[in-house]
C-alpha cells in the first residue's frame, strides 16, 4: 500500500529504481565509498568452496595509512533454503591488543548476512533501495567490528554500551540519500545509465512521507520491549501471567491511537529484536539521534568521500570500541555537546 501511495502521489516507482541497481554495480559502489571515507582498501578472495556456501565470498581488509591487514569480512547475501530470513552483522574475532604488544593488534573477523534478490536467467539480482539502505547499514557494522581495537576483547569492535551500537551503522544509511552518491551507486542493467535526476529527486523528496507513522512504530517497540523486561520488576505483579498481547494493544493505544489493528494480530510473537535486544530496543532511536549529529557534521565539511573526515571519526568514535562514554567521544568528535537538531530536521520540525 504504501508503494501505491508514494507512485500515485510523489511520482516514485520502487521497482523501476530496482532496475537502477545491479548488484556488482551497488556492491562496487558501497565499497568505493567504504575505501574513500575510510581509507581502506578492499581485496575479494573467491573462496565460496572453502565456506559454508559457494556463493559467499570473503573481503580482506588493509588500512592505506600502514598497509596492515584489519582483518576480513565474509559476505553471505543471497537467500537458500534453511538460511536465517532477514539482514545482520556478526563480530566473530574481535581486534584485540595482541599479547606482549603495544600496538599490534589481532585481525578482526566480521560476517555480514543478507537475502538480497537473487539474480535470474536473463535479469541481475538487483536491489530495492531499501536493500541498499540495509546492506550501508549491515556493513557499517562490520567496519565498526574491524576498527574498534581495544585491550580487552570486552570492548573490542562493536562490543560498545547497548544504546550506542547502533550509531555507525545508522549513520552510513545516511549516503544512500545524497543525490551525488546515488550517481555512484547506480547504473541501469541494460542502458548503463545512472539513476536519472528525475527519479533521485523524487525518492529523495519521498523519504519522509510515512516518518510519523514509522517513528511512532518505533516508538511502539521501544516501549514494548522495555515494559516486558520490566515486568519481572513490578511490584505485585506475576510476569509469569503477563498478557503479552494485551500489553501491546495498550501501548499502541496510548503511542498511536489512530492506527487500528485487529485484536487478532499479534506483531509481539514474531518481535526477533526481543530475544537479541532485550529491553533494549530504544537503542535504535536514541542512537539515530547521535548518528544524524554526526552525519550533518560530516556532510556540512563536505566530507562523504573524505579520508581526513574519516581518520577523524575513526580516531573519536569506532576507532576505541567501548573503552569510553560514547558521550565524551561524541563531544571529541564534534567539538561540541551532542544534540538532537539534526534529527528533528530530519522527521520535519
Amino acid at each position: 500500500m504504501m508503494n501505491q501511495i508514494k507512485k500515485i502521489h510523489l511520482n516514485v516507482s520502487e521497482t523501476e529504481i530496482q532496475e537502477y541497481f545491479p548488484l556488482d554495480v551497488t556492491v562496487k559502489g558501497l565499497f568505493d565509498i567504504y575505501q574513500a571515507f575510510f581509507d581502506i582498501t578492499f581485496t575479494r578472495i573467491d573462496n565460496g568452496f572453502e565456506l559454508w556456501h559457494e556463493s559467499a565470498f570473503t573481503l580482506q581488509v588493509k588500512d592505506n595509512a600502514t598497509g596492515k591487514t584489519l582483518g576480513h569480512v565474509i559476505m553471505d547475501l543471497f537467500p537458500r533454503e534453511g538460511k536465517y530470513s532477514h539482514a545482520c552483522c556478526h563480530s566473530v574475532v574481535p581486534p584485540v591488543l595482541l599479547h606482549g604488544s603495544e600496538d599490534e593488534f589481532s585481525p578482526a573477523l566480521g560476517v555480514v548476512i543478507a537475502n538480497f534478490p537473487a539474480p535470474l536467467k536473463d535479469c541481475p539480482s538487483l536491489f530495492l533501495h531499501d536493500d541498499v539502505t540495509t546492506f550501508f547499514h549491515e556493513f557499517g557494522h562490520a567496519i565498526h567490528g574491524l576498527m574498534g581495537r581495544s585491550r580487552m576483547a570486552t570492548f573490542a569492535g562493536t562490543n560498545v554500551k547497548w544504546d550506542f551500537v547502533e550509531l555507525p551503522s545508522q549513520m552510513l544509511e545516511e549516503w544512500v540519500w545524497e543525490p551525488e552518491i546515488l550517481q555512484k551507486i547506480t547504473s541501469h542493467y541494460k542502458t548503463h545509465e545512472c539513476l536519472p535526476s528525475n527519479l533521485v529527486e523524487a525518492k529523495v523528496k519521498s523519504r519522509n512521507a510515512f516518518i510519523g507513522r514509522d517513528s511512532l512504530r518505533q516508538l511502539e517497540f521501544a516501549t514494548y520491549s522495555l515494559e516486558v523486561f520490566s515486568a519481572p520488576f513490578a511490584g505485585g505483579k506475576d510476569p509469569n501471567k503477563l498478557d503479552t498481547a494485551e500489553l501491546m494493544r495498550s501501548i499502541r493505544s496510548r503511542i498511536n491511537p489512530d492506527i487500528k489493528c485487529e485484536d487478532d494480530t499479534h506483531f509481539e510473537c514474531g518481535f526477533g529484536h526481543l530475544t537479541g535486544y532485550g529491553a533494549g530496543y530504544y537503542g535504535y532511536m536514541w542512537s539515530k539521534v547521535f548518528a544524524l549529529d554526526v552525519y550533518e557534521y560530516i556532510k556540512s565539511r563536505n566530507g562523504l568521500l573524505d579520508p581526513v573526515l574519516g581518520n577523524h571519526y575513526i580516531s573519536n568514535i569506532i576507532g576505541i570500541g567501548g573503552g569510553q562514554d560514547p558521550t565524551a567521544m561524541l563531544k571529541k568528535f564534534l567539538g561540541r555537546e551532542p544534540n538532537s537538531d539534526a534529527f528533528l530536521k530530519t522527521i520535519g520540525f
